[in-house]
């Protein structure tokens, strides 16, 4: 493919995925507005607890350079096109607090429990582990050594 076929293509397909990620993304929009009046701020202060433990999740997973990648890179059809496709998921997860609540209860507590767990793991046990560790190591000093005198003489015992 010629180098300048390739662009052409490429501009296209971005154009395309703008244009399809922002009527997507509309679409959500009616979508809410019509189906799940009220209580946003409910679901706004779940929505963020979601997004908080599903971008750590994602960070774990994707690699930090094609995060860095995604976000030096792009066209700003491009960075366009994924901040409706973020805005879209939060509108997702608007849905799915909304028609699964309970669910989303559980998930949310799932991501506090995780935190927690996280917290006390590196503030209560891994620094007991450490110090365990340090008590019981064996340091040259308290080796025994079999060929060292050990305080005893053969007339005496």
């Amino acid at each position: 493919m010629a180098p300048v076929e390739r662009l052409r293509w490429e501009t296209r397909t971005q154009w395309a995925y703008m244009l399809f990620s922002l009527s997507v993304f509309w679409w959500m929009l009616s979508v809410v507005e019509e189906r799940f009046p009220g209580n946003w701020f409910g679901h706004a202060a779940m929505a963020c607890v979601l997004l908080t433990g599903l971008g750590f999740a994602f960070m774990v997973v994707v690699p930090r350079r094609v995060v860095q990648a995604m976000i030096r890179q792009p066209s700003w059809k491009m960075k366009l096109a994924l901040m409706a496709n973020y805005l879209t998921a939060i509108l997702a997860i608007r849905i799915f607090t909304t028609t699964w609540n309970e669910r989303a209860f559980i998930l949310i507590g799932m991501f506090f429990t995780t935190w927690i767990a996280g917290w006390l793991l590196s503030r209560v046990v891994w620094p007991m582990k450490e110090e365990f560790t340090e008590f019981y190591r064996d340091t040259p000093d308290d080796r025994h050594d079999p060929t060292a005198r050990q305080g005893r003489t053969g007339r005496r015992d």
